[in-house]
């Protein structure tokens, strides 16, 4: 049974909508969505002070102009409020940014059905999306160390030199 799709978004009506999908295709929103459709999500970040956060939007199907929105009102609000959190939001907003302007972050609909119906995938999308936080994380932890460093080193060769 399809649902309607005024007020839903893409991933609930993915979710409800599975075993039309793979029985050929399921209509979203004028869209015939196969296993083969892509999808697209973009990323957004916030900053204030010391406080960074950051979200996903929704699957958007690819080509749509939901997916045209999604892309300017997340790289938008990432433009106008990610930068203003001390160190994050100067490290995160340019990596988001250029992640959402080279295409966010592709999958088929094959593949979310296969995380939505096997929670040992779903898992597996997390700790992926854990990772690659934490990488980011790691490295700006490292540029602080190295900033820090190099400004001693500096102050140390400034005393010793006389100046």
């Amino acid at each position: 049974m399809a649902l309607e799709t005024a007020d839903i978004t893409f991933s609930e009506w993915l979710a409800a909508n599975v075993d039309e999908i793979k029985s050929g295709g399921a209509n979203f929103k004028g869209t015939m969505v196969t296993m083969n459709s892509e999808v697209v999500r973009y990323f957004m970040v916030w900053s204030l002070v010391f406080m960074t956060s950051w979200k996903t939007t929704d699957y958007f199907l690819r080509g749509t102009p939901e997916q045209t929105r999604g892309l300017l009102a997340s790289t938008a609000v990432t433009l106008l409020a990610g930068w203003w959190g001390i160190p994050f939001g100067l490290v995160m907003t340019p990596f988001y940014l250029i992640r959402n302007l080279i295409g966010g972050e592709k999958k088929t609909v094959a593949n979310l059905i296969k995380i939505i119906e096997s929670p040992e995938e779903m898992k597996k999308a997390k700790d992926a999306n854990d990772y690659a936080v934490g990488k980011v994380f790691l490295a700006v932890l490292g540029v602080i160390v190295f900033l820090g460093i190099a400004m001693q080193g500096l102050a140390y060769f400034h005393k010793i030199s006389g100046h």
